[in-house]
């Protein structure tokens, strides 16, 4: 015999119930990490900005000296080859370091854009939104294009990796191309 609608929905009850209370706490958890995550926001940069160090582990060796000239992404110039010298890292090895990376075809470099002069200014001020040349005029965010240009001054490119030379334990050198940065940029 089938049940009737009314049955149906009252054995339901205690689940329903159960799932809004779920719902309702995890709401209120979430809106918990937002307000944390606005307050952290409105604090004084200063000191969230001294709470991030890096140190570069190596450095770009290139035939692009200035930006003017560079290409805009490696893809568009696959020919274009350069070097990543890697320094010592601590007391550590840098050939023990890269290991096993010869694995791979590509690898992600993380970088500074140390010719930015509007980067290294503490008084800086940088537009939310810009034009970029290829939009022909029209204006969108800051993080929808690849401007160097930023509040942090880090990059990332993608470059194919065409061998690893390991001079000794601490002197490492990463041939690459498809390479799209100035020579002596830190990475």
């Amino acid at each position: 015999q089938e049940p009737n609608v009314d049955d149906r929905n009252s054995t339901n009850k205690p689940k329903l119930q159960e799932e809004k209370h779920r719902n309702s706490t995890n709401n209120a958890k979430l809106q918990e990490l937002i307000t944390t995550s606005k307050n952290a926001t409105t604090e004084d940069t200063t000191t969230s900005t001294s709470a991030i160090q890096l140190q570069p582990i190596g450095i770009v060796r290139s035939i692009y000296r200035l930006c003017v000239g560079t290409p805009r992404q490696g893809l568009l110039a696959p020919n274009a080859r350069g070097c990543i010298q890697l320094h010592k890292l601590g007391d550590s090895s840098v050939a023990a370091a890269v290991s096993g990376l010869e694995g791979f075809a590509y690898i992600w470099i993380l970088f500074v854009f140390h010719l930015n002069t509007q980067s290294t200014n503490q008084q800086r001020r940088f537009k939310a939104k810009i034009s970029p040349p290829a939009l022909g005029g029209k204006k969108v965010g800051i993080f929808a294009t690849r401007s160097p240009h930023r509040w942090n001054p880090i990059g990332i490119t993608l470059c194919k990796l065409d061998r690893i030379q390991v001079h000794n334990p601490h002197e490492v050198t990463l041939h690459v191309s498809g390479l799209d940065l100035v020579d002596g940029t830190p990475v």
